[in-house]
């Protein structure tokens, strides 16, 4: 609604209740293993289950500049429900790695809901040959949930590297940017750059597979019938990593992709391309860990991305 001198306003809230249970768990190894024994039983004994009322807000100011520019501020609480996992794994086992990460996980069945406080500001600028979107954000988070390293005897017994899924507090800025160009009636070019830098703030430490610095650039030609772009995608390298998880530094990488589509007839839409075309090897820093033995790839590697890839569809409308 309106808000007054040229201002707009838009208001929202909603509440969810999530209710949750595990029943009685068991081990085939818990005749022989006291440990794991020791997790069933305790586990089997709490109050398993939990019931979370979250509340969400969020309230839009919107004001404009001038012809093709305008201001947008953003405030927001949103909240997140422990997942299953997170709550109720309770003994560390591979097939319960849960993240693909390399790590052993178990859960805590006491986990509180994150709590995200958000502030973003946005300008949002277009004119006939162009757009440029810049967008900041900062967001607080209270019992933002994450993996640190277990302190239960009995789990530790078993697998001396497990992590439980536990609160901490945490802090998530940084910025989006979008923008586009025409050149011609033909040409456009066109790119998007994205920076999330995450930190605890319980501990000196950064947070857990946050992605680096990334972007793309695009170059289209298009016509009434058909269009083409090559795409540049790049990834800085990611120092900043979580000490707590032993998480390691990644490298940046740069990547060129091809794509287009054709309208073959009315109802009728061809499209295709060709992903990393020069092939080159690289792997993406929140990609997966290999924990598999006898592969191309060394356990605790982070696992390739894909290499040069083609790929045809076709859409039919009717």
């Amino acid at each position: 609604g309106a808000l007054g001198a040229g201002w707009d306003s838009e208001f929202g809230v909603r509440v969810n209740r999530v209710r949750m249970d595990a029943g009685i768990v068991d081990h085939h190894m818990a005749g022989a293993n006291v440990n794991i024994a020791t997790l069933r039983d305790n586990f089997n004994a709490a109050d398993r289950s939990k019931t979370d009322t979250n509340v969400d807000w969020v309230a839009r100011f919107m004001h404009p500049l001038s012809t093709g520019a305008s201001v947008e501020i953003g405030v927001a609480r949103k909240m997140r429900s422990p997942s299953y996992q997170e709550r109720y794994l309770w003994v560390p086992m591979q097939s319960t790695g849960g993240l693909a990460d390399g790590n052993t996980y178990i859960g805590d069945i006491n986990l509180d809901p994150e709590v995200s406080h958000q502030l973003e500001l946005a300008l949002n600028m277009q004119s006939a040959s162009g757009y440029f979107e810049p967008r900041i954000f900062y967001r607080d988070v209270s019992d933002y949930i994450q993996g640190v390293p277990a302190t239960d005897a009995a789990a530790l017994a078993i697998d001396p590297g497990v992590l439980q899924f536990a609160n901490v507090d945490a802090t998530l800025y940084g910025t989006d940017v979008a923008w586009g160009y025409s050149i011609d009636n033909n040409w456009s070019l066109g790119g998007i750059i994205s920076y999330v830098r995450g930190k605890r703030d319980d501990i000196s430490d950064n947070l857990y597979r946050i992605a680096p610095l990334n972007g793309t650039l695009g170059l289209n030609y298009a016509v009434a019938t058909w269009d083409v772009t090559a795409e540049g995608v790049f990834y800085d390298r990611q120092d900043r990593v979580s000490a707590t998880n032993g998480e390691t530094p990644s490298g940046g990488y740069a990547l060129m992709n091809l794509y287009g589509k054709v309208r073959v007839k009315k109802n009728v839409l061809l499209s295709g391309g060709v992903g990393n075309v020069f092939d080159r090897k690289y792997a993406p820093h929140v990609t997966g860990i290999n924990r598999a033995g006898g592969s191309d790839v060394a356990i605790g590697e982070r696992v390739p991305g894909d290499g040069r890839n083609v790929y045809l569809a076709m859409r039919l409308d009717w």
